[in-house]
């Protein structure tokens, strides 16, 4: 069985710091971002499995979870959120540190 293979986005900061951002590409273009990579990113609390899916639903952020692959195999089932959702994460994100 074939499931979707993880792309890897390496991010150098200006700080020095090294960031990955894993993505899958669906349909042949649509990118579709790990929303695990994309929560610890920007500091997020992520679930008991290491994922942000009650994070996601919290803000609102439609997402899809789905078995996906590295370059060794199947890796488990992670939610997957679109750039346009990546985005809105992020300002959610930011909405919620400017009101605390």
């Amino acid at each position: 069985m074939n499931f979707p293979r993880i792309n890897t986005m390496t991010i150098e900061m200006h700080t020095g710091d090294v960031q990955r951002l894993r993505f899958v590409a669906l349909n042949g273009s649509a990118a579709y971002f790990l929303a695990k990579d994309v929560g610890s990113l920007i500091g997020l609390r992520a679930d008991d499995d290491g994922d942000y899916r009650s994070v996601l639903e919290q803000f609102g952020i439609s997402f899809f979870d789905t078995i996906v692959s590295d370059q060794s195999g199947p890796i488990g089932s992670h939610a997957l959120i679109t750039e346009q959702d990546y985005k809105r994460l992020i300002a959610e994100a930011i909405k919620r540190l400017a009101v605390a």
